[in-house]
């Protein structure tokens, strides 16, 4: 075993060594595999057994993992796509709320009078405030979330619009209506749902 290590490490060889060179094209790989992915975000939908409720975690879905949604097949009798957006109560928005973060069409779905909505956006991150940087979250898709939800709309940062800080009319209203009062820290948001 020795002579072969010798012989690998020996300066004649050194062309022939990848060490170290995988590890410079990481980032690049990294980098690329990501345009790819979040089409294929791991999408939860969670029923509230007690109540039926469904908490919907977007993740990075974008338009092309929603438009796939009317065509998945349900191994149980009843439930449909529809069905469980019709029963949304909480929806984690996809893509940090960005332009194709959500098909409008599958919104309009969402129909629960109770429906809150948590976006995960920082507006700090440099992605965000660079000159022509990212438009997050984007202003329709934020002005329609406030529509629906009656301005129950968090973002992960606490930077919430007058209207949606839930301490303040109107969302301190639209929060008690649905029986929630939203916890909101620099590290945590925490809201519970009960059964009704």
């Amino acid at each position: 075993m020795k002579k072969v290590i010798d012989r690998y490490r020996h300066e004649d060889n050194s062309w022939r060594t990848i060490d170290d060179d995988w590890m410079s094209e990481a980032e690049t790989l990294a980098l690329y595999l990501d345009t790819f992915t979040n089409n294929s975000s791991l999408v939860l939908a969670i029923e509230l057994a007690d109540t039926g409720r469904v908490l919907l975690f977007a993740a990075d879905a974008q338009t092309g993992n929603w438009s796939s949604w009317p065509t998945v097949k349900w191994d149980v009798a009843g439930i449909s796509t529809d069905d469980l957006l019709a029963r949304t109560v909480f929806y984690k928005v996809g893509h940090h709320g960005s332009h194709n973060a959500t098909l409008v069409a599958t919104f309009e779905k969402m129909s629960h009078p109770d429906l809150a909505a948590l976006i995960p956006v920082h507006k700090k991150d440099p992605n965000i405030t660079k000159p022509n940087g990212w438009k997050m979250p984007a202003t329709n898709l934020f002005k329609r979330l406030r529509e629906k939800t009656s301005n129950r709309v968090l973002q992960m940062d606490g930077v919430n619009p007058p209207e949606c800080d839930p301490a303040k009319a109107p969302a301190a209203t639209a929060w008690k209506k649905i029986g929630i009062k939203p916890k909101q820290t620099d590290f945590f948001i925490e809201l519970e749902f009960s059964g009704k």
